[in-house]
């Protein structure tokens, strides 16, 4: 008798931590801050190419669209962000295709518009994706350019480097400020540029462009923020621009 009343004791009490830690884990599902949550992303790449009958130059455009599966409000959001993205691209490629068909045949060369994207922090809820874009379009040389977006997932929201950092946005952006001419002191950036005033044409930039505008990824705990070479008033030469890394405020 005693056996079976401790047996029933005890199923009662695995019912109950079975309801309960359902209950628990439904509320956390539902309220959307499972540390797990990550996003199923799709790429296509989109190409095209442009020579002149018997001619040397020629174009070539090439665009990697990363896509979200599902069908929220927020996925279609995200979506829509990197759409217009690709759009944007769509745009370049016609002025970099006009200007090949307008150069002249003197000698091979080939005129371009790349981008590449790759998600490089997806869980958490969040998810960083990083471009690079490459182009030629006639001149000395060609042009790198960096940029990115991160998303919350659970909103849709593009998410601007104040959001991930602790802090307000004027002390984001003096860390940033900071860091950045620290950087650029210690590398010798400002001792061998085209500039009069290196330092204050970065100084200028940092000053005048909106925290809201700083192009930023996420990686490890961490808030990565980075520049493009004629971002801070640096000449093609003076090489790659600073990373600035600050400690996140998103795990």
């Amino acid at each position: 008798m005693e056996k079976k009343q401790m047996f029933r004791t005890a199923l009662l009490l695995a019912a109950v931590f079975v309801l309960c830690f359902g209950f628990q884990m439904q509320r956390v599902h539902a309220a959307g801050v499972s540390t797990n949550e990550k996003a199923v992303v799709t790429s296509k790449k989109y190409s095209d190419h442009y020579r002149r009958p018997g001619a040397k130059v020629d174009a070539s455009y090439s665009y990697r669209l990363l896509q979200l599966k599902g069908n929220t409000k927020a996925v279609k959001k995200i979506n829509a962000e990197l759409k217009k993205d690709y759009r944007n691209s769509l745009k370049v490629k016609k002025q970099v295709f006009a200007y090949a068909k307008e150069a002249g045949d003197y000698y091979a060369q080939t005129y371009y518009e790349t981008v590449s994207a790759k998600a490089v922090y997806n869980k958490n809820g969040y998810l960083s994706i990083l471009f690079h874009e490459s182009n030629f379009a006639g001149g000395p040389h060609g042009y790198l350019h960096g940029y990115a977006m991160t998303f919350d997932l659970k909103t849709g929201k593009r998410l601007v480097v104040a959001d991930v950092v602790e802090g307000g946005q004027k002390e984001v952006k003096n860390k940033i400020a900071k860091k950045c001419l620290d950087q650029m002191r210690a590398g010798g950036y400002f001792g061998s540029d085209i500039w009069a005033d290196p330092e204050k044409a970065a100084k200028d930039f940092l000053d005048q462009t909106p925290v809201s505008k700083y192009n930023f990824y996420l990686k490890n705990g961490r808030v990565v923020v980075f520049f493009n070479q004629y971002d801070l008033g640096m000449s093609y030469a003076a090489g790659i621009a600073p990373h600035v890394v600050l400690k996140g405020d998103y795990e």
